[in-house]
């Protein structure tokens, strides 16, 4: 009789990780972010093979979660995991009034890099060669560093990741240009200097800025402006400067990301493969933004198989994209030293599928009950 592979399971993991972030914990979203959180994806198949995955899990973890295992696992569990394309693009179409954004897009991203994960093990390949083979084996990271409370803590920061191996920072900053003055006197003119502003001005408070941030060799101002998705005055504040302007990890899909590009509102867009559905919905934006003036930077502020994942896809792209290495010290990463920069250069994994499997004792001790 012939058996038909199907999957058996899908089950949402939360972690809740310890940290270092070198100077006093960061607020996020109005708390004290006291651990790094992590929503694994683990799907389970009747063939025996596991596959992991990584979904967006900062202030609605717990929605996620809900959605994965409450309605994305029932229309999936019985399906085979040799149709992962299909399958995906067919819950997207299925889910469309909630899969274009938020906790089910989330959700379908931690789902679809799992079934990456399971197909290229079955193959006895690394998600790169599943792409069309690794063009790239190694990537420039970049040194993100947390939002300080001071300019001290910050130049301490910003010394400690030249002596290891940075050839580019990010600061997160939106109080003005000071921090960005300490941080470039700090590491000098011949190392990358870009800031994130996680959205926080108006078009008239950029503007006053950059005049500054000209004098200061910025490389990159990120998210600059309140909405996001404000293409009007992203244009305009794009046609005031020759700073390169990035944004897009906010984005709600891949089509949204190519309008996006197409508008010439920025130089860069940023898709988060864990929020903005996982890796088949980054395949489709490739081309169409290659059409574009804009380039793809792939958004990588997270330390799981969502960061393999990215991985795996900047080898792939046809313009390198440095990749974003959190600053902070993880001591209990499930995936290990693969998930870190080496010399400022992260090492495009090899193994089958993402390359490594979650460390099940860090699992079974940071799970969160």
């Amino acid at each position: 009789m012939l058996t038909i592979m199907a999957i058996q399971s899908v089950t949402a993991i939360p972690l809740r990780l310890p940290y270092d972030s070198g100077g006093p914990k960061p607020e996020f979203a109005g708390h004290t972010r006291t651990h790094m959180e992590m929503l694994l994806v683990k799907v389970e198949t009747s063939s025996g093979v596991v596959g992991w995955g990584e979904a967006f899990p900062l202030i609605v973890g717990p929605v996620v979660k809900c959605a994965l295992e409450t309605v994305i696992a029932p229309l999936v569990i019985g399906k085979s995991e040799d149709d992962y394309q299909a399958l995906i693009a067919d819950l997207r179409r299925k889910l469309l009034l909630v899969s274009r954004g938020g906790p089910i897009a989330f959700a379908i991203a931690g789902l679809d890099i799992a079934l990456w994960d399971i197909a290229g093990k079955k193959a006895g390949k690394s998600i790169s060669q599943l792409l069309g083979g690794a063009g790239r084996t190694t990537l420039t990271g970049y040194a993100s560093l947390m939002k300080y409370p001071n300019a001290e803590v910050l130049a301490v920061n910003c010394r400690r990741a030249l002596s290891m191996g940075y050839k580019a920072i990010k600061i997160h900053d939106h109080r003005g240009t000071e921090h960005t003055t300490v941080a470039r006197e700090t590491i000098g003119d011949d190392i990358h200097l870009m800031i994130d502003v996680n959205c926080s001005w108006s078009l008239e408070q950029a503007l006053g800025y950059l005049p500054r941030f000209e004098e200061l060799k910025l490389n990159m101002l990120e998210e600059p402006l309140w909405p996001p998705e404000n293409i009007h005055d992203l244009c305009i504040l794009k046609s005031k400067t020759k700073i390169p302007i990035a944004s897009g990890e906010n984005a709600s899909s891949g089509c949204a990301l190519v309008n996006f590009a197409a508008s010439k509102a920025v130089d860069f867009v940023q898709p988060s493969v864990i929020k903005i559905g996982g890796i088949l919905e980054i395949l489709g934006m490739v081309k169409p933004i290659a059409a574009t003036p804009a380039k793809i930077l792939l958004h990588t502020a997270y330390f799981g198989p969502g960061l393999l994942a990215t991985l795996h896809l900047a080898s792939f792209l046809p313009e390198e994209s440095w990749i974003e290495d959190y600053f902070c010290e993880l001591p209990a990463n499930p995936m290990g030293d693969v998930a870190r920069a080496k010399n400022g250069r992260f090492i495009v994994p090899t193994g089958p599928g993402l390359g490594k499997d979650p460390d099940p004792l860090v699992i079974r001790e940071y799970q969160e009950k």
